[in-house]
């Protein structure tokens, strides 16, 4: 179990995200055993965080988000969401260790890693569910994993896919066009929330998306921040 764990970071002024990082950092150090051989968080925009240097990657750029492409407001092809998730991969490769990924505003609990890892070695990207209920979206990508040997052509397809500033190219979207066209290879996962709810804090294993003031504070009551 080498395996590298990455994560894109990214705030605006008033967003709660710079104050929510020391959390997600803590939350990896309880919960993600065995521990990660390394952690990198490229954070975009050229803000100042609160982690050890070792793990920054600082970039002064910033691709902005789907939307920004989609509505022509950035003239990229690929957002700083998915950029930051292949190039992460490919550090992680150059790391000789698998891909785990775990949004800046998500996490983990309970052993999550070893869940990861009892999913048959034949699969080279794990990935989550749909959405059963709002936002409706077609998958999960909060936390994912590519095998070490699996990276090079996870970012040989996902490029592949084209430019994400028109319709249908969003993140996840491209992950279960390929799930669906790679079924040996790409798995989704039937466990966790991500940003659906309500949340069941008593799974044994699980991990959620975009967590509201009280659910944080649910958390803490529970013992498991």
């Amino acid at each position: 179990m080498r395996y590298l764990l990455g994560s894109g970071f990214h705030s605006r002024p008033g967003d709660g995200r710079i104050e929510f990082l020391p959390v997600w950092r803590k939350n990896v150090d309880r919960y993600a055993f065995p521990p990660p051989a390394d952690v990198k968080v490229i954070c975009t925009g050229g803000e100042s965080v609160a982690l050890p240097l070792e793990e920054i990657i600082k970039l002064s750029g910033d691709l902005g988000h789907f939307m920004d492409l989609i509505n022509k407001h950035k003239d990229y092809a690929f957002n700083s969401w998915m950029a930051s998730a292949l190039a992460l991969a490919l550090v992680a490769y150059n790391n000789t260790s698998d891909f785990i990924y775990l949004e800046q505003d998500a996490l983990a609990f309970g052993p999550w890693v070893q869940k990861l890892y009892s999913e048959d070695e034949k699969y080279g990207v794990l990935f989550g569910r749909k959405h059963l209920s709002a936002p409706w979206m077609p998958c999960s990508q909060s936390l994912f994993m590519v095998r070490h040997w699996y990276i090079p052509e996870f970012v040989r397809l996902i490029l592949g896919e084209g430019p994400q500033n028109i319709n249908g190219n969003l993140g996840e979207h491209i992950f279960v066009r390929l799930a669906e066209r790679y079924p040996d290879k790409w798995k989704q996962f039937g466990w966790g929330f991500d940003r659906e709810r309500p949340i069941a804090y008593d799974d044994e294993v699980f991990y959620a998306q975009q967590l509201t003031s009280e659910e944080l504070d649910t958390l803490r009551a529970k013992g498991l921040l």
